[in-house]
């Protein structure tokens, strides 16, 4: 019982880790991203988004993994 009461926990507190993360690079990319700097750092800057959106939805892949294994 308590067992399933974890994985129910982690599931969510995955979920939650995932959105969290997710707004948080939108609000980067929204508020803080410079489109003026030089090219290097534009590319830097999009590689950064692109690994941050890519382990967010991994962190909820994994979630959804553990969800559905209750």
């Amino acid at each position: 019982m308590s067992e399933k009461i974890i994985k129910y926990l982690l599931a969510y507190a995955l979920m939650f880790i995932s959105v969290l993360l997710f707004f948080s690079s939108l609000g980067y990319y929204l508020f803080l991203f410079d489109w003026h700097g030089t090219r290097v750092t534009v590319w830097m800057n999009a590689g950064f988004l692109v690994v941050i959106v890519a382990a967010s939805i991994a962190i909820y892949a994994v979630a959804e993994k553990i969800k559905s294994q209750i």
